[in-house]
């Protein structure tokens, strides 16, 4: 009887180490694919971190990210910084995979399907279940987390998104991560935040993200901005206005 129960804590202390291995190997692999094809640049005069989708494509790293994801095991019984970076990483991954399995793509939602846009269509199965992209989002980042600064992490493949950031998210340091890219994102006045100051009052033009996810950002981005140290208060004080949003691939010139 000891001897079960000796082999079967082995087992279980095996078992664990295993799954931690592939989410860390996993993590480490990816984010040395996005150091290696990840480039600021412009388009359009827009400054953003572009993606090089064609040396994706013949990356044998990317083979082998799509090789470990499809292994993993579940991960519900990590902490929840774990879970967060985790499911960060796999969205911003999939995306990438849509796009590198149709080359030529102007913009990502070109790939809509009838009336299904590429949002809701299955993008990867993950520990035994099949996800879409809003699925991951809306289903499980939005609704579990309760953390606004991840609409500057999550990056639809559009040039009017927060950037790619050139690395993977660390449950370690994802606080800083996703305070530095909100910091990012505000600072673009192509992108996240620009300014108009009139003789007695302005105007300040926000991303279409805090208007289309408003009720993330306490139904006022202008306060929620100031208050969480973004903006300065004489810009909370603005009437408010949203930028257009560019749907342009975020591809490197000629690399899509």
């Amino acid at each position: 009887m000891k001897k079960i129960i000796a082999f079967l804590f082995i087992f279980s202390l095996f078992t664990t180490f295993t799954q931690a291995d592939v989410f860390s190997e996993w993590t480490d692999l990816y984010s040395s694919l996005l150091k290696e094809h990840v480039k600021t640049g412009k388009i359009k005069g827009i400054q953003a971190n572009l993606v090089n989708y064609k040396g994706l494509r013949k990356d044998k790293k990317f083979d082998k990210l799509v090789e470990l994801y499809s292994t993993f095991p579940s991960f519900s019984n990590k902490s929840k910084q774990e879970r967060l970076a985790i499911w960060i990483n796999l969205y911003n991954f999939l995306t990438l995979k849509k796009i590198v399995e149709n080359p030529g793509l102007k913009q990502f939602n070109d790939l809509q399907k009838g009336n299904v846009n590429v949002w809701n269509q299955p993008a990867g199965v993950i520990a035994g279940k099949t996800y879409t992209l809003d699925g991951i989002e809306k289903g499980i980042i939005l609704k579990e987390f309760s953390e606004p600064r991840v609409h500057f992490v999550l990056v639809c493949a559009a040039l009017g998104c927060p950037d790619l950031r050139p690395e993977a998210y660390y449950a370690s340091r994802l606080s800083k991560q996703l305070d530095e890219q909100t910091h990012l994102f505000i600072r673009n006045p192509q992108k996240g935040k620009k300014i108009d100051k009139g003789f007695w009052s302005g105007t300040i033009y926000l991303s279409k993200l805090f208007d289309w996810y408003k009720s993330d950002f306490d139904n006022d981005p202008r306060k929620w901005l100031n208050l969480k140290g973004y903006i300065p208060l004489n810009e909370a004080e603005f009437s408010l206005s949203f930028l257009e949003y560019d749907w342009t691939l975020n591809a490197q010139s000629g690399k899509n």
